[in-house]
């Protein structure tokens, strides 16, 4: 007789973050249910639900989740994923399920170049100026964290170090020299 649910371990699964942009099959973590009936009434079997489903894979016999594909965090679902672990059993009809909370986090990984916010950056400044911004350059970079963080510099054409960057802002002066 099928008169228990399937029953998860926890009700809520959270792994370790894993990287960004690996081969499919990577490792994300494993889910447990039991039965307490017999026979098919207490096999189970795994399944996930949720909008991003599909970028998942859990194994139907053991619950093992894997990436089915190369996730790349900086897309447009971002570096958290929601999804729904449902565990089943396997009688013929009237099957029982049970669902628990699944969220898999994406870490970043530095796989993304900064970009100006403008293609040039004119500007027109008097002969004699001593020690006077006249220019802010602007860039972003789409990483997370650290790997997000901008250093500006000016790697040319600056003969006799006239010009000056700053590093963290992007205000360019003259240096007065």
């Amino acid at each position: 007789q099928n008169d228990n649910f399937p029953v998860f371990e926890k009700p809520s699964y959270s792994f370790p973050p894993i990287l960004e942009n690996e081969p499919s099959g990577q490792n994300v973590g494993s889910v447990k249910a039991s039965d307490a009936d017999s026979g098919a009434y207490g096999t189970i079997r795994y399944a996930l639900a949720g909008v991003y489903n599909d970028r998942f894979h859990v194994d139907s016999v053991t619950g093992n989740i894997t990436t089915a594909q190369s996730i790349d965090r900086e897309d447009a679902y971002g570096d958290v994923y929601p999804l729904l672990v449902i565990a089943e059993d396997q009688p013929k009809d009237h099957k029982r399920r049970t669902t628990a909370q699944l969220t898999i986090t994406i870490e970043d990984k530095n796989d993304n170049s900064p970009a100006f916010a403008l293609k040039l950056y004119q500007a027109t400044i008097s002969e004699n100026v001593v020690h006077a911004n006249f220019l802010t350059v602007s860039a972003s970079d789409p990483d997370k964290g650290i790997n997000s963080q901008l250093t500006f510099s000016i790697i040319g054409g600056n003969n006799g170090s006239l010009f000056a960057i700053d590093a963290k802002t992007g205000d360019v002066s003259t240096t007065g020299r």
